[in-house]
């Protein structure tokens, strides 16, 4: 496996913990809803909930890696409504069981654009 092909292997791993960790997020804050937490004291103070923000760092994080890969493999950039960060269809259900990644050089890139988009 040549470097190329290992770092674009890296980044779809990376993109797809992003994926799984949204999910959790949303499922989290779904949970938290529907049971009664409104009693945030993130959200008195600044205006948005800690897991709003989380959940989009998270989606900033996975747009990042879709334009690194995008990128990496030659083609144009596709135009996404920024309402839907990722089909919950595309999500894998179990989380409990998702592969470990080691955080590598293109991730630290990723993440870093991802908090500067």
């Amino acid at each position: 496996m040549n470097d190329r092909t290992r770092i674009i292997d890296e980044a779809r791993a990376a993109r797809d913990q992003a994926r799984q960790l949204l999910h959790a997020l949303l499922e989290s804050e779904q949970a938290a809803r529907e049971g009664g937490h409104e009693g945030d004291l993130f959200r008195r103070v600044t205006g948005a909930s800690s897991l709003e923000n989380a959940i989009a760092a998270t989606r900033r994080t996975i747009d990042a890696y879709d334009r690194l890969l995008q990128e990496l493999e030659g083609g144009e950039p596709r135009s996404r409504d920024a309402s839907d960060p990722a089909p919950r269809s595309s999500l894998p259900g179990d989380i409990e069981h998702a592969p470990r990644i080691m955080i590598g050089p293109m991730t630290l890139a990723a993440l870093s654009a991802a908090r500067t988009a």
